[in-house]
């Protein structure tokens, strides 16, 4: 359940084995050549997925699995079938621009009830499941130092656990552990030496820094176009930086690992001063566009969430949970 590709590196890390996350074929192949090892798969990859030397969609169908490309197929899934579910290329549209921003959300409710039914299908309540879901994108942004798509992903992520709590209200015997694999970009609402942060622009944003700076690129800048964009009224300042970013733009190599290598360089341009206007409307601040080195929280709710309570290791997750599942932790290197 991720907003990334399905073969991407998280959820790669519990389905295969390879010496490179960026392996992406050789990833998606193992998912069958290894044995299927899951029942629900939710997230974006046809690119990999539907190939010319291989369609592993057909593959999963022809082992039993029902296939769905779109939001709405979330709704009517067969109670019996294991399901595969590819709705995008590689990773989803970012929160702000896809045709549900809470598509997280959407896909971890659906992918519980579905579990459920499979269980009241094998008639075997006691069985359990065990479902990662991971907020991808929240870290795609925070590499770009993009505010503005961090808190639209952060947004979906929180719908998602205001709905596990209500799950968990109703189902006790339930364990969720929200953590993350580090941080990511250094932020800081502290910039310039002002100790505040104004969220407001933010609350109402309609599209992605990406899409801005597309649109801005094709079309005349002025205040009806950014009006319409940005959902807010920019100054003439910013209009003239916009202008000049695009006016002056060179060739330039992104470093955001996530940008698409056909990004024009007017495009790149914008991205980076469509940030750096949103930054300092907000206050926002960054510090990396990589990784950092602070501790991340670990938060748990549910039955035995108090295992997880205090500093612990990151393994000690992974040690902690296979426990819970009955697994040897000694086995766990």
């Amino acid at each position: 359940m991720v907003t990334s590709q399905i073969n991407h590196a998280t959820p790669a890390s519990y389905l295969a084995h390879n010496e490179s996350r960026k392996n992406y074929n050789e990833i998606a192949d193992s998912y069958v050549d290894n044995g299927i090892k899951a029942d629900l798969y939710f997230g974006g990859g046809w690119k990999y997925f539907i190939r010319e030397d291989r369609n592993l969609v057909e593959e999963f169908k022809q082992a039993g699995f029902h296939y769905l490309d779109n939001y709405q197929g979330l709704m009517n899934l067969p109670n019996d079938k294991p399901v595969l579910g590819l709705f995008a290329d590689a990773g989803l549209p970012w929160a702000l621009d896809d045709s549900n921003k809470y598509r997280l959300s959407t896909m971890t409710k659906a992918g519980i009830h579905h579990l459920i039914d499979l269980q009241d299908t094998d008639n075997d309540e006691d069985k359990g499941f065990f479902m990662l879901i991971e907020g991808s994108q929240i870290d795609w942004a925070a590499h770009g130092n993009d505010i503005s798509d961090a808190m639209a992903e952060m947004d979906d992520l929180a719908k998602t656990l205001e709905y596990l709590e209500h799950f968990v209200e109703h189902h006790p015997d339930t364990l969720v552990v929200v953590t993350a694999d580090h941080s990511t970009g250094g932020f800081t609402v502290a910039a310039n030496g002002k100790y505040e942060w104004h969220a407001e622009n933010l609350r109402t944003m309609k599209h992605s820094v990406n899409y801005i700076a597309k649109e801005l690129a094709k079309n005349a800048i002025n205040t009806i176009t950014t009006r319409t964009l940005f959902n807010f009224e920019l100054s003439q300042d910013e209009i003239d930086l916009l202008n000049d970013s695009k006016d002056n733009a060179t060739a330039e190599k992104t470093k955001n690992m996530y940008q698409s290598k056909k990004t024009s360089a007017s495009e790149l341009a914008l991205i980076k001063t469509v940030k750096n206007i949103i930054d300092n409307r907000t206050n926002s601040g960054w510090t990396s566009g990589g990784h950092t080195a602070i501790d991340v929280p670990v938060f748990a709710f549910g039955k035995q969430s108090e295992m997880f309570k205090g500093l612990q290791d990151n393994t000690d997750i992974a040690k902690k949970i296979f426990t819970l599942l009955g697994k040897q932790p000694a086995l766990i290197k």
